[in-house]
């Protein structure tokens, strides 16, 4: 089975040289200091805004210095950094992403090319029992497992749209 996932350029070409993780609650969180490329909008490099009140039930994730978002997934008592890809049709691994949540990298579906920012990357689909997001459990999430063509790990709009409803206003992504 072969299937195609189309990457926000510019999500895609800042994860290539991301290196930020920034944390979920239900407080604005700002993300951690790291060494930056440059990026093309100043303007997405603004303090963040610490004020900014949360609403009920809702998660706030700071733009990162790099200029995404990032939340954290666990699965199998594991953690991983996600970059907020909402140009990815689906969730991707990296291989060793995939290695450390305990997916089996030997299962799956046969090896198919996938089109990354990075050019043609060989990935296998398989599904995550369940992986936990922003305090939101998702159940049997469709994943690609690439080894090559990026270095960090994509949620996809198959998991964002489990997730309930996301804004992006200025800095802040909001997860209602």
């Amino acid at each position: 089975m072969s299937f195609e996932l189309r990457f926000w350029t510019f999500a895609a070409a800042m994860a290539v040289t991301s290196a930020s993780t920034v944390a979920v609650s239900s407080a604005v969180q700002e993300a951690e200091p790291t060494p930056m490329e440059p990026v093309a909008h100043a303007a997405m490099l603004a303090p963040a805004r610490p004020e900014i009140p949360t609403a009920p039930g809702g998660s706030k994730i700071m733009r990162s210095v790099d200029g995404m978002f990032y939340l954290r997934g666990a699965s199998n008592g594991r953690s991983v950094r996600f970059l907020v890809d909402t140009g990815a049709s689906v969730t991707v691994l990296t291989k060793q992403d995939a290695l450390t949540l305990g997916v089996d990298i030997n299962q799956g579906t046969p090896a198919s090319n996938l089109a990354t920012v990075g050019g043609q990357a060989r990935a296998f689909q398989t599904r995550l029992k369940k992986v936990t997001v922003a305090g939101r459990t998702i159940s049997s999430l469709r994943i690609a497992v690439v080894d090559g063509g990026i270095n960090v790990s994509l949620l996809g709009q198959n998991a964002l749209s489990q997730l309930g409803r996301v804004t992006f206003e200025k800095n802040v992504m909001t997860l209602h």
